[in-house]
């Protein structure tokens, strides 16, 4: 994993640097005093470091016009009293600067690990990571695709549902406009031919697809 930090005070790039080689002394690691300085390197980096209170740019601007550029980004704060909106593209959290020793290393664990079960999807906001298991469906309105978890609608920037970067063996369509995942299917309500999500949505199935679908969450189950 190639890790960019980024934070205006050397005494934390430094540290923050000490942490990571401790643990892993091949680690790849660079670090910038500055948002231009991190602009202009060639360096595509996996994982971004933080800081959010610099004086040019603070850290919550820079990831709202710039988060594209790295997969996973992790906010380093001297205070805290920070709660990010989870859409803030890319994000995984934050952690304290005083509190680095202890929790930056598991932190950056975890963020590894998630990848296995993190699908990025494109959003007009930049790229949108979301664990497979809370997508609950995707459906289709006036050209535009969306797509639903247990809490939260996305808009996307696909163009059909043929090409989300997901494993289409999991989901199912329960009708031209709705694919469903088929694990997050909590019941099946033959007398509608509909289907309730573990969201709580419910979802109507067209009459030629109910057979293939409830045979399918059977199958899951």
């Amino acid at each position: 994993m190639k890790i960019a930090v980024l934070d205006d005070e050397k005494i934390y790039r430094d540290k923050i640097s000490e942490i990571i080689y401790k643990n892993d002394p091949f680690a790849a690691v660079d670090t910038f005093a500055s948002t231009a300085e991190l602009l202009h390197s060639n360096t595509a980096y996996e994982l971004l470091l933080l800081d959010i209170e610099m004086p040019e740019t603070d850290g919550i601007t820079f990831v709202k016009n710039y988060a594209s550029l790295f997969q996973d980004i992790l906010f380093i704060t001297s205070y805290d009293k920070y709660i990010f909106d989870s859409f803030l593209p890319n994000v995984r959290g934050y952690i304290v600067k005083d509190r680095m020793e202890d929790v930056l290393i598991p932190k950056i664990c975890q963020i590894k690990n998630q990848r296995a079960t993190i699908i990025q999807f494109h959003t007009d906001l930049g790229i949108l990571p979301i664990s497979s298991d809370h997508i609950q469906y995707f459906y289709t309105e006036d050209t535009f695709v969306y797509l639903v978890t247990f809490t939260k609608k996305y808009s996307l920037t696909y163009k059909s549902m043929k090409q989300l970067p997901i494993d289409y063996t999991h989901f199912f369509y329960a009708s031209r406009s709705h694919l469903v995942q088929i694990t997050n299917i909590s019941e099946l309500q033959k007398t509608t031919t509909s289907i309730k999500m573990k969201n709580k949505d419910v979802i109507k199935v067209s009459r030629r697809n109910w057979k293939s679908l409830t045979e399918a969450f059977a199958r899951s189950g």
